[in-house]
């Protein structure tokens, strides 16, 4: 199974005397490095003022990187990431939420990362309670996506196809497959 970590702000976390933005939950026996480097992608940079009209328009961060041991520590590590703005904290300050998965080789799917990314129910979107240990991160699902126009490029650029062809330069790289997504811009009124 998957190895997970949340990360906010929080009057307690999982280390003793830890409190703010802290980890507050997180799979047992993750290596202390590994939680450091995870707890170093958890930054969030609110675009909108968190607390104005435009606040809803920070939109979440979705991620995906791999980490390597160091010298000689073994296979990188596929961590996929949700950071997204979550309510007020304890202490009245913006706040957000940051959720990293971990994968073995075998949960990485074969539509690749952003294939994983758009899943529903993959990460949490919320964290109440006490700080926890967990046994076990979440099930990752197995799947792919055929090749389709890229309509969202074809509203921006004027073509869906010239999408495709770029995805086709860009799409394969040291034998991994990679798919892109190209979303408008929100349309800012004013």
């Amino acid at each position: 199974m998957s190895i997970e970590l949340v990360h906010t702000s929080a009057p307690r976390g999982l280390k003793p005397g830890a409190r703010g933005f802290c980890t507050v939950a997180m799979t047992r026996g993750i290596p202390p490095t590994l939680v450091d480097r995870l707890e170093a992608l958890s930054g969030y940079r609110y675009i909108f003022d968190a607390t104005g009209p435009e606040a809803a328009m920070n939109v979440p961060n979705l991620s995906h990187v791999l980490l390597t041991a160091g010298a000689g520590g073994g296979p990188p590590q596929s961590v996929v990431s949700r950071v997204a703005p979550w309510r007020v904290d304890y202490s009245g300050r913006p706040n957000k939420l940051a959720h990293h998965l971990v994968l073995t080789s075998a949960e990485r799917p074969a539509g690749g990362p952003a294939w994983l990314l758009r899943q529903p129910g993959i990460f949490r979107h919320t964290w109440e309670g006490e700080p926890a240990l967990l046994d076990a991160g979440p099930r990752i699902p197995a799947g792919d996506e055929s090749a389709a126009p890229c309509e969202a490029w074809g509203q921006l650029a004027g073509d869906p196809g010239w999408g495709g062809e770029i995805r086709g330069c860009i799409g394969v790289n040291r034998g991994r497959r990679y798919l892109c997504c190209f979303r408008p811009p929100p349309t800012l009124s004013g």
